[in-house]
Protein backbone atom coordinates (compact mmCIF):
# COMPACT_ATOMS: atom_id res chain seq x y z
CA UNK A 1 0.00 0.00 0.00
CA UNK A 2 1.57 3.54 -0.59
CA UNK A 3 1.98 6.31 1.67
CA UNK A 4 -1.19 8.51 1.92
CA UNK A 5 -0.99 12.04 3.86
CA UNK A 6 -2.95 14.28 3.11
CA UNK A 7 -3.01 18.13 4.59
CA UNK A 8 -5.99 18.69 6.62
CA UNK A 9 -6.23 15.73 8.75
CA UNK A 10 -2.37 13.96 8.25
CA UNK A 11 -3.97 10.64 7.33
CA UNK A 12 -0.84 8.13 6.66
CA UNK A 13 -0.26 4.60 6.87
CA UNK A 14 2.75 3.61 8.66
CA UNK A 15 2.29 0.30 7.19
CA UNK A 16 6.12 -0.81 7.77
CA UNK A 17 8.17 -1.66 10.33
CA UNK A 18 10.78 1.30 9.97
CA UNK A 19 7.19 3.98 9.30
CA UNK A 20 5.47 2.02 12.60
CA UNK A 21 8.99 2.58 14.84
CA UNK A 22 9.59 6.06 13.35
CA UNK A 23 6.13 7.01 14.49
CA UNK A 24 6.34 5.67 17.82
CA UNK A 25 10.40 7.19 17.99
CA UNK A 26 8.78 10.76 17.42
CA UNK A 27 5.41 10.04 19.74
CA UNK A 28 8.29 8.95 22.52
CA UNK A 29 10.61 12.02 21.80
CA UNK A 30 8.22 14.44 21.93
CA UNK A 31 6.65 13.27 24.99
CA UNK A 32 10.01 13.15 26.95
CA UNK A 33 11.22 16.92 25.60
CA UNK A 34 7.75 17.84 26.66
CA UNK A 35 7.91 16.31 30.44
CA UNK A 36 4.74 14.21 29.43
CA UNK A 37 4.52 11.29 31.63
CA UNK A 38 3.82 7.69 29.69
CA UNK A 39 1.90 5.29 31.00
CA UNK A 40 3.49 1.98 31.04
CA UNK A 41 5.68 2.36 27.83
CA UNK A 42 9.69 2.44 28.54
CA UNK A 43 11.26 3.82 26.00
CA UNK A 44 12.69 2.14 23.33
CA UNK A 45 16.36 2.13 22.00
CA UNK A 46 15.94 4.31 19.58
CA UNK A 47 14.32 6.44 20.88
CA UNK A 48 17.23 6.72 23.96
CA UNK A 49 19.72 6.97 21.48
CA UNK A 50 18.10 9.75 19.43
CA UNK A 51 17.48 11.77 22.31
CA UNK A 52 21.19 11.06 23.85
CA UNK A 53 22.49 12.47 20.07
CA UNK A 54 19.83 15.37 20.16
CA UNK A 55 21.40 16.61 23.36
CA UNK A 56 25.00 16.41 22.11
CA UNK A 57 24.49 18.37 19.06
CA UNK A 58 22.33 21.02 20.29
CA UNK A 59 24.99 23.13 21.92
CA UNK A 60 26.62 23.04 18.61
CA UNK A 61 23.90 23.20 16.34
CA UNK A 62 21.14 24.56 18.47
CA UNK A 63 22.31 28.05 17.49
CA UNK A 64 21.56 27.96 14.35
CA UNK A 65 18.20 26.19 14.26
CA UNK A 66 17.08 28.71 16.93
CA UNK A 67 17.01 31.40 14.47
CA UNK A 68 15.01 29.01 12.10
CA UNK A 69 12.67 27.97 14.57
CA UNK A 70 12.27 31.76 15.59
CA UNK A 71 11.36 32.73 12.48
CA UNK A 72 9.05 30.50 11.21
CA UNK A 73 5.68 30.97 12.96
CA UNK A 74 4.50 27.69 13.53
CA UNK A 75 1.04 26.99 14.39
CA UNK A 76 -1.52 23.85 14.08
CA UNK A 77 -3.04 25.51 10.84
CA UNK A 78 0.50 25.83 9.30
CA UNK A 79 2.43 22.88 10.72
CA UNK A 80 2.09 19.74 9.32
CA UNK A 81 2.71 22.06 5.69
CA UNK A 82 5.66 23.78 7.60
CA UNK A 83 7.21 20.16 8.52
CA UNK A 84 6.83 18.80 5.18
CA UNK A 85 8.15 21.44 3.39
CA UNK A 86 11.51 21.26 6.06
CA UNK A 87 11.55 17.80 5.64
CA UNK A 88 11.85 17.84 1.68
CA UNK A 89 14.57 20.05 2.05
CA UNK A 90 16.66 18.21 4.77
CA UNK A 91 16.34 15.44 3.00
CA UNK A 92 16.50 16.48 -0.27
CA UNK A 93 17.81 13.24 -1.70
CA UNK A 94 20.66 13.01 0.76
CA UNK A 95 18.89 10.87 3.45
CA UNK A 96 21.41 9.97 6.50
CA UNK A 97 21.27 9.20 9.92
CA UNK A 98 22.70 12.98 10.54
CA UNK A 99 20.06 14.91 8.92
CA UNK A 100 17.30 12.60 10.76
CA UNK A 101 19.02 13.41 14.36
CA UNK A 102 18.75 17.46 12.62
CA UNK A 103 15.43 17.55 12.49
CA UNK A 104 14.54 15.99 15.32
CA UNK A 105 16.64 18.73 17.04
CA UNK A 106 14.46 21.24 14.63
CA UNK A 107 11.53 19.47 16.61
CA UNK A 108 12.81 19.78 19.62
CA UNK A 109 13.86 23.43 19.54
CA UNK A 110 10.47 24.19 18.39
CA UNK A 111 8.60 22.70 21.24
CA UNK A 112 10.81 24.52 23.58
CA UNK A 113 9.60 27.81 21.26
CA UNK A 114 6.05 27.16 21.55
CA UNK A 115 6.30 26.53 25.27
CA UNK A 116 8.04 29.68 25.87
CA UNK A 117 5.24 31.83 24.27
CA UNK A 118 2.70 29.79 25.50
CA UNK A 119 1.27 27.90 22.13
CA UNK A 120 2.11 24.18 22.89
CA UNK A 121 -1.26 23.43 22.83
CA UNK A 122 -0.39 21.07 19.79
CA UNK A 123 1.89 18.75 21.00
CA UNK A 124 0.45 15.52 19.86
CA UNK A 125 0.25 17.22 16.90
CA UNK A 126 3.29 17.74 16.25
CA UNK A 127 5.00 14.06 17.27
CA UNK A 128 2.38 12.87 14.09
CA UNK A 129 4.11 15.33 11.83
CA UNK A 130 7.39 14.62 12.99
CA UNK A 131 6.58 10.53 13.06
CA UNK A 132 5.17 11.27 9.38
CA UNK A 133 8.20 12.99 7.85
CA UNK A 134 10.38 10.43 9.10
CA UNK A 135 8.40 7.33 8.00
CA UNK A 136 8.53 8.73 4.35
CA UNK A 137 12.26 8.25 4.72
CA UNK A 138 11.20 4.35 5.44
CA UNK A 139 12.57 3.23 2.29
CA UNK A 140 16.05 4.86 3.06
CA UNK A 141 15.64 3.51 6.80
CA UNK A 142 15.26 0.01 5.63
CA UNK A 143 17.92 0.37 2.84
CA UNK A 144 20.43 1.07 5.47
CA UNK A 145 20.27 -1.77 7.49
CA UNK A 146 16.27 -0.09 9.62
CA UNK A 147 16.25 1.20 12.94
CA UNK A 148 18.59 -1.20 14.94
CA UNK A 149 21.98 0.31 12.09
CA UNK A 150 20.57 3.69 13.60
CA UNK A 151 21.36 2.57 17.36
CA UNK A 152 24.13 0.30 16.47
CA UNK A 153 25.96 3.64 13.93
CA UNK A 154 24.66 6.83 16.55
CA UNK A 155 25.10 4.85 19.51
CA UNK A 156 29.13 4.95 20.05
CA UNK A 157 30.98 8.76 19.87
CA UNK A 158 33.30 7.21 17.46
CA UNK A 159 31.07 6.68 15.22
CA UNK A 160 29.10 9.53 15.89
CA UNK A 161 31.33 12.07 15.29
CA UNK A 162 32.09 10.14 11.62
CA UNK A 163 28.55 10.26 10.54
CA UNK A 164 26.71 13.08 12.30
CA UNK A 165 28.95 16.18 12.03
CA UNK A 166 29.69 15.18 8.33
CA UNK A 167 27.59 17.70 6.46
CA UNK A 168 25.88 19.08 9.40
CA UNK A 169 26.67 22.75 8.92
CA UNK A 170 25.31 22.38 5.05
CA UNK A 171 21.67 21.09 6.31
CA UNK A 172 21.72 24.31 8.58
CA UNK A 173 22.21 26.61 6.24
CA UNK A 174 19.80 24.84 3.85
CA UNK A 175 17.34 25.53 6.30
CA UNK A 176 18.36 28.79 6.23
CA UNK A 177 17.30 29.05 2.91
CA UNK A 178 13.42 27.45 3.80
CA UNK A 179 12.53 29.48 6.54
CA UNK A 180 13.04 32.63 4.04
CA UNK A 181 11.11 30.93 1.48
CA UNK A 182 8.22 29.81 3.98
CA UNK A 183 8.28 33.59 5.55
CA UNK A 184 8.04 35.08 2.38
CA UNK A 185 5.06 32.64 1.30
CA UNK A 186 3.36 33.74 5.04
CA UNK A 187 3.43 37.45 4.33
Amino acid sequence: MAEVYYEKDTTFNFNTPEAKIAKEVAIQFVNKRTGKIMKNSALKRETEVMLLRVAEIEPKQGEHLKNLVNSINLTEENGYRTFLRLSDEIFNGQICWGRIVTFFLYTALSLEHLKKSGKDTFNDKIALWLGICIARQSHWIKESGGWQAFVTTMGGPKELQETLFNGLFNVTLGLGTIAAALYIQGR
